[in-house]
C-alpha cells in the first residue's frame, strides 16, 4: 500500500510541515509514502478542447490530445502508482491556490475512471490501475481565520470525484500566515498525525466500505461540502456536489438541509456517463452548425485585434 503526498505550498511551508507530519504518522503504520511538489512540476493548463472525452468516444484512452511536453505524465504514473492521496495547500484569497486548480483542471475527463470505463468498452487498452480502490484526505492552511478556508476544501472535493477516490478525512488550520507557524499549534500537529492514521486506516477497502473519519462540521452528507445554493421556496443545491433538498428546521430548532436521496451527484457513474454522452452528442450537433453559420464566425475572427505583452 502507498501514499502519494502532493506539497501545493512553498518549501517548507505549512503546508508541506503538516503533510509530512501526516506521511510520518502513516509511515509508523507500515505503508509505504512518496512526496512531490506541485512547484516543481510544470503543468501546462487545460485548453477545454473536450479532445480527452471525443477521444474515449472514439476507442483512445480518455487522456489529454492536445498538450505535451509538461509533467503530466509523470503525475500521472505518480497517482497511478497510490492507493491514498493527501494533498495539502495553502488558502491563498480565501480559497485553494492557483496551481491546484490547474491541476485539477487537467485530471478532470482525462482521469475520470467512469471515462477509462467508456473507453474500454469502446475498445481501448485501459490501465488497469484507473480501477483499483483509492482513498484521499485533505489539508488546508489559511493566515486568516476558518472563514477563508471554507471554500477551498470543497474544491478538493472536485479532484476526487473523477477518479472516484472516496473522502476520509480533512483538516483546516487556520490563523497561520508565517512559513512554519502550524509548530506554533500542537492540536495541527497532532490532528495532522490523525489525519494520516485515519487514511491508513482505509486503505484497500472496498469502496462501499471506506468511512468519513473527519468531523461533523459539514452540510451535504454526501461530498461533506459546507457550502450550499439557496433558491426559492426553501429549494436548495449542495454548492460542490450538486445534491438538491430543501430547509427544514429539526426539533431542536436548528436549520437544516433535507436532501433528496434518489437523485444523484456529480461523482455517480450514472450521472458521469450521461455527462459524457451529452458533451459527445453536443459536439455533433454542432458540426453540423458550422457548415451552415460559417459567416457567423468569421464575424467575430475578424473583429480587431488583440493587444500582446511587451517582450
Amino acid at each position: 500500500m502507498k501514499i502519494l503526498g502532493l506539497n501545493c505550498g512553498r518549501n517548507m511551508g505549512n503546508s508541506e510541515i503538516l503533510l509530512k507530519e501526516a506521511l510520518m504518522a502513516a509511515a509508523e503504520l507500515g505503508v509505504e509514502y512518496e512526496m512531490i511538489r506541485l512547484h516543481d512540476m510544470n503543468i501546462k493548463p487545460c485548453i477545454g478542447c473536450n479532445g480527452c472525452i471525443l477521444s474515449a468516444s472514439r476507442g483512445g484512452t480518455g487522456d489529454c490530445v492536445a498538450l505535451h511536453d509538461d509533467d503530466m505524465d509523470f503525475f500521472r504514473e505518480k497517482f497511478l502508482e497510490c492507493d491514498g492521496i493527501i494533498i495539502s495547500a495553502p488558502a491563498f484569497n480565501n480559497t485553494a491556490p492557483g496551481l491546484f486548480r490547474l491541476l485539477g483542471d487537467r485530471c478532470g475527463p482525462a482521469f475520470d475512471r467512469e471515462m477509462k470505463r467508456y473507453a474500454q468498452a469502446r475498445g481501448a487498452n485501459i490501465d488497469q490501475r484507473w480501477y483499483k480502490p483509492r482513498v484521499a484526505a485533505w489539508i488546508m492552511v489559511g493566515g486568516g481565520p476558518m472563514s477563508h478556508l471554507h471554500t477551498g476544501l470543497p474544491l478538493m472535493f472536485h479532484f476526487s470525484k473523477s477518479v472516484q477516490a472516496r473522502q476520509v478525512d480533512r483538516m483546516a488550520a487556520p490563523l497561520c500566515p508565517a512559513p512554519g507557524q502550524v509548530l506554533m499549534h500542537p492540536d495541527y500537529i497532532e490532528r495532522a498525525a490523525q489525519l494520516g492514521r485515519n487514511l491508513v486506516s482505509q486503505m484497500g477497502k472496498p469502496e462501499n466500505e471506506v468511512e468519513w473519519l473527519g468531523g461533523d462540521d459539514y452540510v451535504c452528507p454526501h461530498c461533506r461540502s459546507t457550502m450550499l445554493v439557496i433558491g426559492q421556496n426553501n429549494e436548495c443545491r449542495c454548492a460542490t456536489c450538486g445534491k438538491p433538498g430543501h430547509l427544514a428546521v429539526d426539533p431542536e430548532g436548528h436549520v437544516i438541509m433535507e436532501f433528496d436521496p434518489d437523485v444523484i451527484a456529480v461523482d455517480d457513474p450514472e450521472y458521469r456517463i450521461k455527462h459524457f454522452d451529452s458533451i459527445i452528442q453536443r459536439h455533433e450537433d454542432f458540426k453540423e452548425y458550422i457548415r451552415e453559420n460559417k459567416e457567423k464566425f468569421d464575424r467575430y475572427r475578424n473583429f480587431g485585434t488583440f493587444t500582446l505583452p511587451p517582450r
